[in-house]
């Protein structure tokens, strides 16, 4: 039925997208954990090679911008994509399962943010910018999602009434 190719295939994965990086990033953290606390032989630990502390204090936060807005570019993309083909129906249905899968996908994204401000409110170590961008994360990413499917709806309904 769905073209995967098309518009509306990519804008589904975008929704995809957001969901699995709110399950997967406790990965990512336990993994940035694991290097800022690794200790090799002797009394060598991370702060012995020159810059690997800061970078992976920061990478977290880069990880989670990257991953969550990038996968919120390629949902507007694809809806943006799909209204332009000409494909007014497919768009219009487009808006409404992306309206529909903002609320199945937001609690996956409410319980990953409330995982990872308590991993980072829990942990010994500091992360760079990390609660600031996981604090309105929840806020972008519902707006998004939800005037996102909106925005192409109405675009498409527009469309097909302009001609």
């Amino acid at each position: 039925m769905f073209n995967m190719k098309g518009g509306m295939g990519v804008a589904l994965m975008g929704l995809i997208m957001t969901a699995i990086c709110f399950l997967l990033f406790p990965i990512v953290m336990d993994g940035t954990e694991s290097i800022l606390g690794w200790t090799g032989t002797g009394s060598t630990t991370v702060g012995n090679f020159t810059g690997l502390e800061n970078v992976a204090s920061i990478a977290p936060m880069i990880i989670f911008v990257f991953v969550v807005f990038g996968s919120i570019g390629v949902t507007a993309y694809g809806g943006i994509r799909t209204a332009q083909s000409g494909k007014m129906g497919m768009a219009m249905l487009l808006a409404l399962i992306m309206i529909a899968i903002a609320f199945v996908v937001y609690p996956i994204v409410m319980d990953g943010t409330a995982t990872l401000l308590t991993t980072i409110a829990a942990s010994a170590y500091t992360y760079t910018g990390l609660s600031a961008i996981a604090g309105i994360a929840p806020l972008l990413v519902f707006v998004s999602m939800l005037f996102g499917g909106i925005g192409v709806g109405a675009y498409a309904g527009y469309k097909k009434v302009k001609g």
